[in-house]
This record gives C-alpha cells, structure tokens and sequence, in this order.
C-alpha cells in the first residue's frame, strides 16, 4: 500500500506548473497552460 504524497503547493499557477501533481494537470488547461505529465519531468514510479 502506498501512502499519498503532496506534489505541489501554492496558487494555481504554482500548482500547474508542477508535472507530479494531478490537480496541476487539472487546473493548467484552464490557466491556459500545456499540460505536463510524470513522463515529461517528473519522477515516476514502477508498477509492482
């Protein structure tokens, strides 16, 4: 079992600009952003 983690904090912007968080992915189309995902910067975790 893994636990949650906190991938961003801040404003929206902040938030959208980090590729970890989900709720970044969410809010960057709205804030006129590209969407930026795990596999464009972040660190992603193998499947076990």
């Amino acid at each position: 079992m893994h636990c949650a983690e906190i991938a961003a904090e801040g404003v929206s912007e902040e938030v959208a600009a980090e590729p970890r968080s989900y709720t970044g992915q969410y809010l960057a189309p709205m804030l006129g952003k590209p969407v930026l995902s795990n596999d464009e910067g972040g660190e992603q975790e193998a499947a076990e």
